[in-house]
This record gives structure tokens, C-alpha cells and sequence, in this order.
């Protein structure tokens, strides 16, 4: 009688935790919680600004989808909807190709090296702005449906959310508004895009919403929706021309660390990769059918990008933390007819991440006086703004250095923080896949001199001045012989590096090794100059006579290379510091 009890409590304890343990639908949470009051300020006529819906994907690459290269097995109608309709930026990039720094950037409008959140663990400094918050004080009803990238406490400006909390993909764990560990049944594409129609249809009719739907797909598990998990069982995946590793001039942290694996491997992360894709394709679908037959498609500024790239087995490569071209590029389609004609394409410029909040402020009328480095997408398409240069960064992980990284239309020059001199220049017209280093061709010596100031420039206007740490590194097998596609890459340009901010405390006019203007000594004699790179390493000592002003008069720093330095004078107790640029 004692066992069989014992047997029954045990049976009831195992119900009891299984029917805990059995997820909700979404409606069954929304009844359970109910919905949260909008605290966007009240608006007395209605507001007859655009919506917005910013679908962002994770880890997309930028040649997935048919405005690109269409891909034969894999047709994205839906998706190329929005580019048909409305406008395809082709070089679009991502200037920190990292999950949470590119969601940084997104929310914040700023380098990564400015917003704090420079790599997957880092959040936003707790002092900026976040756009979300900026459109809900203008009047906007705000609402995220997706993955934040962030601490789920450290939501900001969003009247409703269901934050995607877990790698998983079926049956997974949420928290909807404030209510963590939230279990809800299905798969997440659709559990999101679902709760990205709720937060439309419970929307106050009077304000227009901004919805940011940020799908986990396509990011590994690849663990697709069960009606997709059997897809291009068939097919071809279009594996790249170039899956061989690199045989000379490469970094040396790049294998084995970022190596692609086999081809049976990389077989299985492709075919994964567009199963996970594939739902993505459909639920865009469902949200611009449900919004056409709310009558609101063409009153709604819809967005659609990745976080970040992806390299997948380009060079025998895998992942993303890397400045390639696979890494760093990433689709984006933009439909407004107000804005953007059917059909426009844009060849001419290059949009970046840093372009997208101060875009939503322009739809939303918001004055940008946030200090953002972006600029608004409507006018690098009106060609109202020219950008044909763009710095990327990268900061420390494991064995992959910092680097950074001066990209144009034609060339880049990736640097990376070695304690061996590491850098890689691409000539992106006539070798776009980036397989030929040319940085020790004798022929491009005096166009990468300039991409050299061109990056420095950028750092210097950017105020990128400090690099967290230099790793052991080098270029492997170094060839410096003519391998590049000519014998003369044509006029260089002039390079002109910006004059430091005078908020800077330690600018007092700039600088270069031909005299350094407005440093407060009048008194001559011998002083120590010690030159300092961004590190804080001094790599250039000297004593000997200066007479001040030091205008009119070189600055002798020895052999020390182009670049951003920090020079320190120090004399009978009087020490005196100035950036400096060489060149």
C-alpha cells in the first residue's frame, strides 16, 4: 500500500511538472498578461506621419536575396518586393560586423567605439539616447518583437515588447514586456512576426508605430520551421570559387582560428543556412499582406537588413568578426513611394548602419542634435550627401586582433593591431572577392600611402583614439613581387586629415613633424621628447634643443611611421602633450 502511494504522489509530481513545463501559445500569454498601456505622449489630431517596420535579420549576407544575384533554388519574391518597390542600397555595410555592436550602432546611431557596446557582451553606455526612445517622446507608438542583443532590463523606449531570449528555435523562452522566462509555443520566425502583427493591431489609430521585428534567423542553431526542414535536399549549394585558403601575404591569426570546416561541413551550413532563411521569406509575406489589407502598406517606411554579414568558407573562412567583404556587407531594401521610386537602385555610395537612426528621426521629422555619425538614407539617395568612404573596426577577441579598416569604392586597407606590421589592400574593382593582398606590391606603394592617411584621417574625425590591446601577429609568407592588375593604379589623390576637436584635452592645435603651432612656453632649452602611438607605447625618445614657439621649426622624431601619435615635451617639471599626425 506504501509503494503504491508513494507510486501515485510520484505520478501526480511528474503531470504536475510536465504541464508546467508545456509552452503557451502567444494569444494565451497576451490574455494571461494582457497588454501594456502606451506611455508615448498623447497626440489630439491624429498624426499623419509615415509608419515605420525595420525588419532586421541575424548574420543575412548581403547576396542571399534575388535583387542581388538571384539564387536559382532559392527565390525571395516577398523580400524582393520591398527592393522592387522601393530602393536597394548595393554597398551597404556594417561598420562592426559583431551581433551586439551592430545592434549598438542601430539603437544609438554611433561607432561602437563611441556607444561602448564593442563586442557581444558589452552593452550601450547607460548615458545615450536610444532611437526607440527618441521616436516614442516625438509621438510615436513604439514596439519590438525579436531579438535585443542587450540585457533584457536594459529595454528602452518601446511601449510593448517580446524579447527573444533564447538560441533555440522551437518552443522557446521570451520575456513579454517585463515578464521574463516566458514559454511559448511554435517557431520563433513566426512567434515574432506574429507578435509584430499584435503590437499593429493594438496600436493607438491616432499616432503612427515604429516596429522593429528583429528575427534570430538566419543565426546558428539552424533549427528551421518544420515545414521548411526539408528543403533543397537537392540542390546545389553555391559554394563559393574562392574556398581555398589564403597561400601568401595573409594575417596569421586567420587559420586554424576563423578556418571554415570541411566540405561536407560547410554542405550542411548552407543547406541550414536557407532553410532558416526560407521562413524568413514567408513571414515578410504575412506582414506586408496583413498590412496591405489594413490599407497601411503604402504609409509605412519598411526596412530590410542584417545585423552583420556572414563568411562562409570564402578564402576557407567562417564566421564574422573579420573586415571581408562577406563579413561586412549586408542587404538593404527600403519601400516608401514618398521617398524612393520603384525600382531605384544606388551604385555611387556607401550606406552604413550608422545611417539608420538618423534615417527614422528624418521620416519622423526629428531634429537630429544628437551627434550621430550617421546621415539620413533619403539623402545619400538624393545624392544630397556624397559618401564614397567608410572606416570599419573590429576590437579584440580571442586570437583575432583590433583592426580597422578604409573602405571606398575601389580600394580597402584593413589594418590589424599586430605586434609585427599587419595590413592587407584590396584592390575591390578588379579582384572583388579580395583574393590577391596587394600591400607589397611596388606598383600600389603610393596608393596605399594614401589609404594609410586615409585611415588615419578617418580615425582622427571619428575620435578613434585607442586600440584595447595588440596581440601577437603577422603577415605569413610575404611576396613582394607584381602581382597586382597594373603597373600604375592612377593619380593619387591629396589626403587632408581633419583638424583635432578643440574639446579635446589634449589638442591645442594639431600638429605634424613640421612644427606644431600654440603650445604656452616661451622658454628655450633642452627638452625631452618622447612620442607615444595610441597604445600608450612610446616608440620614439629624444633630448636636444628646441627654441619655442615650435611653429616655425621641425619636431625630429626619428624614423618613427605615418600615423596618430601622442608627443609629450617634458622639461624641468614643465610637461606639455599634443596629438600629432605624421605623414
Amino acid at each position: 500500500m506504501k509503494n503504491f502511494l508513494l507510486f501515485c504522489l510520484f505520478t501526480l509530481y511528474t503531470c504536475i511538472s510536465f504541464a508546467q513545463q508545456q509552452p503557451a501559445t502567444l494569444n494565451d500569454v497576451i490574455k494571461k498578461y494582457g497588454e501594456p498601456g502606451t506611455t508615448s505622449p498623447h497626440v489630439s489630431t491624429r498624426d499623419s506621419r509615415p509608419n515605420i517596420l525595420f525588419i532586421m535579420l541575424d548574420d543575412a549576407r548581403y547576396d542571399s536575396f534575388g535583387p542581388e544575384d538571384p539564387i536559382p533554388f532559392f527565390p525571395t519574391p516577398n523580400i524582393d518586393r520591398i527592393a522592387n518597390e522601393g530602393i536597394n542600397f548595393k554597398t551597404t555595410v556594417d561598420v562592426l560586423s559583431l551581433c551586439t555592436p551592430a545592434r549598438g550602432t542601430f539603437f544609438t546611431g554611433l561607432y561602437p567605439h563611441k556607444n561602448g557596446a564593442t563586442s557581444n557582451p558589452e552593452n550601450i553606455k547607460n548615458n545615450l539616447p536610444w532611437i526607440s526612445s527618441i521616436l516614442k517622446s516625438s509621438g510615436y507608438y513604439t514596439g519590438l518583437s525579436g531579438k535585443l542583443g542587450f540585457d533584457e532590463d536594459s529595454v528602452r523606449g518601446f511601449d510593448k515588447y517580446l524579447i527573444s531570449t533564447q538560441e533555440s528555435y522551437i518552443d522557446s523562452r521570451y520575456n513579454y514586456n517585463g515578464h521574463p522566462n516566458i514559454h511559448i509555443a511554435g517557431h520563433t520566425t513566426d512567434v515574432l512576426t506574429n507578435y509584430a502583427e499584435d503590437i499593429i493591431a493594438t496600436r493607438p489609430v491616432d499616432q503612427p508605430f515604429f516596429l522593429y521585428l528583429a528575427h534570430r534567423a538566419p543565426h546558428v542553431p539552424y533549427i528551421p520551421r518544420p515545414e521548411d526542414a526539408n528543403l533543397f535536399t537537392n540542390d546545389t549549394m553555391p559554394f563559393p570559387p574562392n574556398d581555398t585558403p589564403y597561400v601568401k601575404n595573409y594575417p596569421s591569426y586567420l587559420y586554424p582560428f576563423n578556418q571554415a570546416g570541411d566540405s561536407i561541413a560547410q554542405d550542411t551550413e548552407y543547406r541550414g543556412y536557407f532553410r532558416m532563411l526560407a521562413g524568413v521569406e514567408y513571414n515578410t509575406g504575412v506582414l506586408l499582406n496583413y498590412l496591405d489589407s489594413l490599407g497601411l502598406l503604402d504609409n509605412t517606411v519598411i526596412f530590410f537588413t542584417s545585423d552583420n554579414g556572414n563568411i562562409k568558407s570564402e578564402h576557407l573562412l567562417q564566421g564574422k568578426q573579420l573586415l571581408y567583404e562577406e563579413s561586412i556587407k549586408i542587404p538593404l531594401f527600403i519601400r516608401y513611394p514618398a521617398w524612393f521610386a520603384p525600382g531605384t537602385v544606388i551604385t555611387n555610395q556607401i550606406a552604413a548602419n550608422i545611417d539608420f537612426a538618423p534615417t527614422l528621426m528624418d521620416l519622423a521629422g526629428v531634429t537630429n542634435t544628437y551627434g550621430m555619425d550617421g546621415v539620413s538614407l533619403r539623402k545619400l539617395a538624393s545624392q544630397e550627401v556624397i559618401r564614397h568612404n567608410i572606416m570599419c573596426e573590429v576590437f579584440q577577441e580571442n586570437e583575432t586582433p583590433s583592426m580597422r579598416e578604409a573602405r571606398t569604392m575601389d580600394y580597402t586597407l584593413i589594418k590589424s593591431f599586430c605586434d609585427q606590421e599587419t595590413e592587407e589592400f584590396f584592390d575591390l574593382v578588379n579582384d572583388p572577392r579580395e583574393n590577391i593582398n596587394l600591400i607589397n606590391d611596388p606598383a600600389y606603394q603610393s596608393i596605399i600611402k594614401y589609404y594609410r592617411c586615409k585611415l588615419d584621417s578617418m580615425r582622427v574625425a571619428l575620435k578613434d583614439f585607442g586600440i584595447d590591446t595588440i596581440i601577437s601577429c603577422k603577415l605569413k609568407f610575404e611576396d613582394t613581387s607584381h602581382v597586382g592588375f597594373s603597373d600604375n593604379p592612377g593619380p593619387i589623390p591629396a589626403c587632408v586629415v581633419p583638424v583635432f576637436d578643440a574639446g579635446d584635452p589634449y589638442n591645442q592645435g594639431g600638429g605634424s613633424t613640421t612644427g606644431i603651432d600654440n603650445i604656452p612656453v616661451e622658454e628655450s632649452g633642452i627638452w625631452n621628447v618622447t612620442v607615444f602611438n595610441l597604445l600608450g607605447q612610446p616608440v620614439f625618445n629624444d633630448k636636444r634643443f628646441y627654441k619655442f614657439p615650435l611653429s616655425d621649426q621641425l619636431i625630429y622624431v626619428g624614423n618613427t611611421p605615418p600615423g596618430i601619435y601622442v608627443i609629450s615635451f617634458e622639461n624641468q617639471g614643465q610637461h606639455l602633450v599634443r596629438k600629432i599626425f605624421l605623414q
